[in-house]
Formats: C-alpha cells, sequence, structure tokens
C-alpha cells in the first residue's frame, strides 16, 4: 500500500535530507487539532511541587545570576537532579526562577 501523498514526497529520494525541513513539511500537512496533540501546557502548581523538592536552590540560584546561558544549562540540570523534572518542565522551572530573581 503506497503512503499517502504529503508523506510520500517526505520519504522521496528527491527530498531535501534535513530532519527539520521534513518535520516543518509533516506538521503542515496535519490538520490543525492534531498540530501540537501531545504537548500540555505546564501547570504552576506541578512547578510549586518540584520546586519544594529542591535541595539547592542557592548553588543553581548563583548559576542563574551570572547571566551565561551555559551556568543556566547547569542549572536546569541541577533542577532535575534534586526534583526528577523533564527537561522540559525543569526548563519552564529554571525561567520561571530566572524572572522571579531579574524583578526581584
Amino acid at each position: 500500500m503506497p503512503l499517502p501523498e504529503p508523506f510520500r514526497s517526505l520519504f522521496s529520494s528527491s527530498t531535501d535530507p534535513s530532519i527539520k525541513k521534513n518535520k516543518a513539511k509533516m506538521d503542515a500537512s496535519l490538520p490543525y487539532p492534531f498540530k501540537n496533540l501531545f504537548w500540555k501546557p505546564i501547570n504552576d502548581d506541578l512547578l510549586d511541587v518540584y520546586d519544594a523538592r529542591l535541595r539547592r536552590r542557592g548553588e543553581i540560584e548563583a548559576l542563574l545570576r551570572t547571566g551565561h546561558d551555559v551556568d543556566k544549562v547547569k542549572a536546569i540540570k541541577l533542577y532535575r537532579e534534586d526534583t526528577g523534572a523533564t527537561l522540559r518542565e525543569a526548563n519552564a522551572a529554571i525561567d520561571r526562577l530566572d524572572r522571579r530573581l531579574k524583578t526581584a
């Protein structure tokens, strides 16, 4: 059974091998309700639960105060180690903490 037209062009040899372009084509071929089917917003209550588990808050805040992207990545890693959060959740929590530090 041949692939449907939107997907056939993704896997043909004449297409660009770039994964990003292929993903963009696939996303464009999907109807609107299915584009972000599994993408759920992160609830602030969940981040509060993770923040309660955080043991190295001072170390993370010190990394964020430097303002370097490399230190932000280190802060995300520490947050994940302490809380068990996913990468997406840890990134959202670190962004939230960073915003709070900048406004304080």
